[in-house]
Formats: structure tokens, C-alpha cells, sequence
């Protein structure tokens, strides 16, 4: 009997399968295929992109920083939700220090779409880790309290 394999994060936030992304050359195409995904105006393309974005959290996280930073700061409250849950918390998953110490910056410095962006997150992984997670759990509070 087949085992199913595992549904990843992405497939599940579009309720599909994806095909799995190969951490190679192709990936820059990938990655610009999922930002232009996101800017499409369209919801479920924009959630496309997001979960294929979020494919590159673990191994490429510079790669696809400078658009989480663009995206997470967007008015739009969906978009922020899609790269909330498809690639940010991801993101702290796999590499919570540097891109928790950027977030904190980010927030202290008056960014009030990438705090809500970062307080729609969940923990998963590192940000799990009892110190972290009382960090993360701190500066969600610390956003939740500014925005009350």
C-alpha cells in the first residue's frame, strides 16, 4: 500500500497540490513568478504566490526577504494575511533570530502594516523554543496593546 506523502504548507493554503520547487538555478524564476502571483489583484492567484513563495522560507529566506518586507507592508489586509500565513511565520520557523530581530526593528520603527502583518503569525518551529517563543509572543502583545 502507498503511504500518501505529507501535503506541504503551501498545498494546503491553496488547497491543492503544488508541484514541489527545486532549490536550484530556476528558482529565481520561481521566486518572480510568485511575486507577480501576489501583485496580481487577483485573490486566489495572490494566495498562489504567497504559498509559492513560502516554498523558499526554509532554504532561500534572502531571496525572498525583500519582498515579504514589500508585500508585508502592503494596505491590503489579504495580502498581508497570505504572507503572514504562507511565508513570514515560515520564515521564523526555519531562521527566528535574524528575521525576528529584523521584524522588531521593522515594528519599532513605525511600520504599522508589517506589525500587523507579524501579529497575524503563528509559531511553528524555532519560534517554538521557549525563549523565542516568549519574545514572539511579547512583541505580538506590544502590537495587539499599540493597536487596542
Amino acid at each position: 500500500m502507498q503511504v500518501p506523502r505529507r501535503s506541504s504548507v503551501a498545498e494546503l493554503a491553496v488547497g491543492r497540490r503544488l508541484p514541489r520547487v527545486c532549490m536550484n538555478s530556476d528558482s529565481s524564476a520561481a521566486i518572480a513568478q510568485a511575486e507577480a502571483l501576489i501583485a496580481s489583484g487577483d485573490e486566489a492567484k495572490l494566495w498562489e504566490g504567497a504559498a509559492l513563495l513560502g516554498e523558499f522560507a526554509s532554504a532561500e529566506p534572502e531571496a525572498i526577504w525583500p519582498i515579504v518586507l514589500r508585500f508585508a507592508s502592503s494596505d491590503d489586509a489579504e495580502i498581508r494575511m497570505a504572507i503572514a500565513c504562507c511565508v513570514l511565520e515560515h520564515i521564523l520557523e526555519h531562521h527566528f533570530e535574524p528575521y525576528f530581530a529584523e521584524s522588531q526593528r521593522l515594528i519599532a520603527a513605525g511600520n504599522p502594516q508589517f506589525a500587523a502583518t507579524f501579529s497575524s503569525c503563528w509559531d511553528f518551529g524555532q519560534t517554538e523554543q521557549p525563549e523565542n517563543k516568549r519574545r514572539f509572543n511579547e512583541l505580538v502583545q506590544h502590537i495587539r496593546t499599540q493597536n487596542a
